[in-house]
């Protein structure tokens, strides 16, 4: 499928050919003229007598690009799924096929306003719902973060009943979905458990991980006594935490004493230290002189280990740091969760582009964003790989940097 993409000075394009003559017309007449939910805008436009379909993206990101840098949680997971449960609710309004929904990765967009997530529908296109479901499940379990119990029980329980021939994806979406409402209260107090888990210290580890444990058998099997252990567990903390105050109040008046006394001292050695310091520097200048080596010569570790880096210089007037460019793969933006360098400045997208490197030659994308990436001048075009060359300029939006 030749896919291309496109951007003016207000909106930004997929562009996707023909691959053969439509054959419901009615199809192109709603996807070009009714605001379908859930799905990408289209329009048609024909140049030098070929078809081709234009998907708006403007404000869009490939989901694939978004969980760049990161893994799906349970608040995407759950999105992606209710998403696709109402797709096909809203597909038969419209009468439009289940089987022209491409489940390709590179086809699904998220809103990056609100996280809604968008579908691309072809009008030429005709593969089966389930199958092309079971296939997509399958690579979304990869792509699960599998320290999320919520987010990994959801996907292989879908993944699991999926797998059925000619399955209603439809009907098992919407008993999970409804099963997932119900026990949803469940769901946070486990995610909490496990958010606690990853903040206790090392030390604890072992220990606590056990009550975490028998916490979340209590949960699901016996409900009142996970309510008597939690009020137990409180009730302890409660106590160690008044000690542990009534230690720190006593201990900071000691600090405050020893400080004050520690300053006055301080200041009345000062001129006595300043001689000593003279006298010991002069000292170790002659014997310098003297041709006496040091006992112990500065030596230069790992410079042959050292990793291949390029330099991104700042060249503009907004105080931006330089950046260095590390790794193969190597995120620009100014969202500090998932960038690898930040831009912090206005008209920078959350992710904005992209530097991979292949084979020791860097490669230059942008990640559809906002305001644009130029290298010397000329528009980089979403997934679009440039090449880039030391001395190469390169904006990001109206940011400049010199690639070194």
């Amino acid at each position: 499928m030749e896919v291309t993409y496109r951007r003016n000075l207000h909106k930004s394009y997929m562009c996707i050919q023909e691959q053969e003559e439509d054959k419901e017309a009615y199809e192109l007449h709603m996807l070009e003229n009714v605001r379908v939910p859930y799905l990408l805008r289209m329009e048609i436009i024909v140049t030098e007598g070929r078809k081709q379909y234009w998907y708006d993206i403007s404000g869009k990101q490939q989901l694939e690009d978004y969980l760049s840098g990161k893994k799906m949680d349970y608040g995407i997971l759950w999105n992606l799924l209710y998403t696709i449960r109402e797709l096909c609710f809203v597909l038969p309004e419209y009468l439009l096929r289940e089987n022209g929904i491409c489940l390709a990765s590179e086809y699904i967009y998220i809103n990056l306003e609100n996280e809604g997530l968008y579908f691309t529908y072809l009008p030429f296109w005709n593969q089966n719902l389930p199958e092309a479901f079971e296939h997509y499940m399958e690579q979304i379990l990869r792509k699960i973060d599998h320290q999320d119990s919520a987010a990994t029980e959801l996907g292989y329980q879908v993944y699991q009943r999926c797998m059925v021939k000619n399955a209603d994806i439809q009907g098992i979406l919407q008993s999970v979905i409804k099963k997932e409402k119900e026990d949803q209260p469940e769901k946070e107090i486990i995610k909490t458990i496990d958010t606690e888990l990853k903040e206790i210290s090392y030390g604890d580890v072992e220990e606590e991980k056990k009550y975490f444990d028998f916490s979340k058998y209590c949960l699901k099997k016996a409900p009142w006594i996970f309510e008597f252990l939690s009020n137990f567990r409180e009730k302890n903390l409660e106590e160690e935490n008044k000690k542990e105050n009534s230690v720190k109040e006593n201990s900071l008046k000691e600090k405050v004493l020893k400080k004050k006394f520690l300053r006055k001292r301080h200041l009345t050695e000062i001129p006595k230290k300043k001689v000593a310091e003279k006298e010991e520097f002069t000292e170790e200048k002659e014997e310098f002189t003297a041709g006496k080596e040091p006992i112990h010569p500065t030596e230069i570790l790992g410079v042959c280990s050292q990793e291949l880096k390029g330099k991104l210089i700042y060249q503009g007037m907004h105080n931006c740091e330089d950046i260095w460019v590390e790794g193969e793969t190597f995120l620009l933006g100014k969202n500090r969760q998932q960038a690898n360098g930040i831009i912090e400045a206005e008209g920078i997208s959350r992710l904005h582009a992209r530097i991979s490197r292949q084979e020791g030659i860097y490669y230059l994308e942008d990640l559809n964003s906002t305001n644009g990436t130029y290298l010397n001048g000329e528009p980089v075009e979403y997934h679009q790989k440039k090449k880039l060359c030391k001395g190469d300029y390169i904006q990001f939006a109206a940011e400049e940097f010199l690639f070194s």
